[in-house]
């Protein structure tokens, strides 16, 4: 499916968009700009881009990006609608790209709801899946009572998990990259470790049967649509267990998923995995069944992407007592207690007017921090 869409918009990227770049942004990227006509993605030589657009998406990535060849550029086109697409809680922009948005009155494209962790004084929130993105159509999925494998677990390391990996990853495959190699040795338990899989049709994960659904302690009670993981244990028709804690997530999710597949520990876990190992039938319908809603899901988020997209850029409506010029809204300095729009204050942790910026700054530093 190929949406038609009147408004043109350019995604920058802050990282290579070359086929090996297997990072969620840039699939993201690319699935757009494959789905939607009039969506264009560019990862360098930005001020040779001469084709007109209506729309700037820019997208966390990395920090080690040429920010200033992409400052140049979003400062050329300060006349077009900003938007922000971010696919995971706590991630905020580079920070003079940041500076820029909230004085340029950006809108949010997430993959959470408004009001977790990550961007601030933005203009508008839209919450979009993205990780639908990670669902393909793979020609050749081995069949389930052919896979060598049972249990994997795919991805980086990260703290808030560290309480569940150590409850559910036991005679287990875990896939990560080197550098969280080490993390998961420390755990000092029965793993074997592997390099990143692919997600194409010479994946590992095509050997595999099983994985476990495990997510931060902060998304049980901050919805994040469901990972990446979910989506690619689909496409390869990996039967997944979910811990219970995630259950909210996935009512929230709209997924039907029974309370069989919620498990409470290893042992849980293992015994039904043996009980689908002796009759995968009903359970791979079950799986086909999920696949088939994550399709009128992707459909769906195509829609709203584009929905968000063709939006025409508000005119500022709000007259700014300070400068006269209309604004979009006001913000408070927070020395005097002026009422200012985004033409008349600076940042430096706070919001202050240009008058007492001056008073307590010597100078703006590239490095100073955001709130």
């Amino acid at each position: 499916m190929v949406i038609n869409n009147m408004r043109k918009t350019l995604i920058l990227s802050t990282q290579p968009i070359g086929e090996t770049n297997t990072s969620a942004f840039v699939r993201t990227s690319k699935f757009l700009t494959n789905k939607l006509n009039n969506v264009t993605l560019i990862d360098r030589d930005f001020e040779m881009y001469r084709e007109p657009f209506d729309n700037i998406i820019v997208a966390y990535g990395t920090f080690y990006a040429d920010f200033k060849k992409m400052m140049m550029f979003m400062e050329t086109h300060k006349d077009k609608r900003f938007i922000y697409m971010i696919n995971e809680y706590g991630l905020v922009p580079n920070g003079d790209i940041y500076r820029f948005l909230i004085k340029n009155n950006y809108d949010v494209i997430a993959n959470y709801v408004e009001g977790s962790s990550g961007a601030k004084h933005y203009k508008k929130w839209y919450i979009i899946n993205t990780n639908i993105s990670a669902l393909k159509e793979i020609s050749n999925v081995t069949p389930f009572a052919n896979r060598p494998k049972d249990l994997i677990y795919w991805g980086r390391y990260r703290p808030d998990r560290e309480e569940y990996f150590k409850k559910y990853l036991h005679d287990c495959i875990v896939s990560t990259s080197q550098k969280n190699e080490d993390f998961f040795l420390r755990l000092k338990q029965k793993i074997k470790l592997i390099t990143t899989v692919s997600f194409d049709e010479n994946s590992f994960l095509n050997l595999t049967k099983f994985t476990i659904y495990i997510e931060d302690k902060y998304t049980h009670t901050h919805y994040n649509h469901l990972a990446d993981r979910f989506y690619e244990a689909l496409s390869f028709g990996i039967i997944m267990f979910f811990d219970m804690n995630a259950k909210n997530t996935v009512k929230l999710s709209g997924y039907d998923i029974s309370d069989f597949y919620f498990v409470k520990d290893y042992k849980d876990l293992k015994a039904k995995m043996e009980e689908v190992n002796k009759d995968p039938e009903f359970y791979l319908k079950n799986l086909e069944r999920l696949k088939e809603q994550a399709k009128k899901e992707q459909e769906n988020s195509l829609k709203e992407f584009d929905r968000v997209l063709q939006l025409e850029q508000e005119q500022p409506t709000i007259d700014c007592p300070y400068c006269k010029a209309k604004a979009y809204s006001l913000k408070t300095c927070v020395s005097c207690s002026k009422k200012i729009c985004s033409n008349c204050f600076q940042i430096h942790k706070k919001f202050y007017c240009k008058e007492c910026f001056d008073k307590v700054n010597t100078r703006v530093d590239k490095q100073m921090t955001l709130f």
